[in-house]
């Protein structure tokens, strides 16, 4: 008799083989449920939508992204986008920086906004003129990573 579990359930397992997580990691997302996968082929971009019941921790993020860049040569670009049931505020700030470097290569000076992120009220802060047309290039990039990451 057939009890439980389900077709996502082995999605994800699958996922975990191609991506050759080791059973350290495949244990602390054991909770993570493959809700669907969006191919972009004029990208050449694979995007898995992970539900999850917290924003993962962040190095468990960068890992996934390292495993997927290892294992799917095939793809342009993998992206991994986690729909939290609690969206964990604390961990933002993490996310915020490497948002922030993983933009750098596409512009420079993001780096000038790593301490500018005001948790409390979800604010950048900028000193002048340029830095608001700076920031206001950035966002953009910085809004669609951290909804990627998990955050609104």
């Amino acid at each position: 008799m057939y009890t439980g579990g389900g077709i996502m359930d082995d999605k994800i397992k699958i996922l975990f083989e191609q991506l050759k997580l080791d059973s350290g990691l495949r244990e602390k997302l054991k909770d993570l449920k493959l809700a669907k996968v969006k191919v972009n082929e004029k990208a050449g971009s694979w995007t898995f939508v992970l539900e999850s019941s917290d924003i993962l921790d962040i190095d468990d993020y960068k890992e996934l992204e390292e495993k997927a860049q290892d294992n799917f040569n095939n793809v342009n670009k993998v992206y991994f986008e986690i729909v939290p049931k609690h969206k964990d505020v604390k961990k933002l700030e993490e996310y915020y920086n490497y948002a922030l470097s993983k933009l750098s290569d596409k512009l420079s000076f993001s780096y000038i906004f790593a301490d500018r992120l005001n948790i409390e009220d979800l604010t950048i802060e900028v000193v002048n003129i340029e830095e608001e047309k700076g920031l206001n290039d950035l966002l953009p990039g910085l809004e669609y990573l951290l909804n990627l990451y998990g955050f609104d």
